[in-house]
């Protein structure tokens, strides 16, 4: 009796990997055993970032001064002055 391979698992086990190395550059994102690997470090990546994320969110926000966008006056001694040029005509 031939060895039964399960090719059906391996076969979902490889489609799963493939779909989640998409949107790579390259070899990255269609070949099994490099889209591994990048699947991988960036499952790590995931976990960390999310790690990294919890300690950040509970720090106060930055309210400097420098940080926040300069706001434009209207005052009308910044407005350009404009010279009374009316011209009259003599008969």
């Amino acid at each position: 009796m031939p060895r039964s391979k399960n090719a059906v698992a391996s076969k979902a086990r490889r489609k799963k990997i493939l779909k989640q190395a998409k949107g790579f550059y390259g070899k990255r994102k269609n070949v099994l055993t490099v889209a591994k690997n990048v699947v991988e470090k960036g499952m790590t990546y995931m976990f960390v970032g999310r790690k990294l994320k919890k300690p950040r969110q509970k720090q106060p926000p930055i309210n400097s001064t420098q940080s926040q966008p300069k706001k434009k006056s209207k005052a009308s001694n910044n407005l350009p002055q404009q010279e009374d040029t009316t011209i009259s005509i003599s008969k």
